[in-house]
């Protein structure tokens, strides 16, 4: 485990560079999702996860809001970046931006890679 939350400490300095709400006084330790499932309504009793995650926010893993999602297991790692369960005022807001800057946002995902038809559906 020390090696995980040392691995979040080092993402955490490095989004601090680029993302001005975060800052390198966000504990790894509240980022970082519990190792042990839930088994109560599952067929699989396994005890623990087998993986890793991370919510990095300016509250840790429990905003209500823009975070990132770092998700750590073999064959399936992956980062996420959005806004998890937003409230009706803010998914209204972020809905309206996204109706008023649709061109820039097509754009940016053209220049990430996304295609026309991944776009159009």
């Amino acid at each position: 485990m020390k090696n995980v939350t040392e691995f979040i400490e080092q993402i955490i300095v490095g989004l601090s560079g680029m993302d001005p709400h975060i800052n390198q006084d966000i504990s790894a330790k509240k980022c970082l999702f519990r190792i042990y499932r839930d088994v109560r309504f599952s067929k699989n009793k396994d005890p623990y996860k087998s993986w890793f995650a991370a919510g990095i926010s300016v509250d840790g893993r429990k905003l209500a809001g823009p975070e990132y999602y770092i998700h750590i297991e073999p064959n399936g790692t992956f980062i996420a970046v959005g806004y998890w369960r937003p409230d009706k005022n803010h998914l209204e807001a972020i809905r309206q931006e996204i109706d008023y800057s649709a061109p820039e946002l097509f754009e940016a995902l053209k220049k990430g890679g996304w295609k026309a038809e991944d776009l159009s559906s």
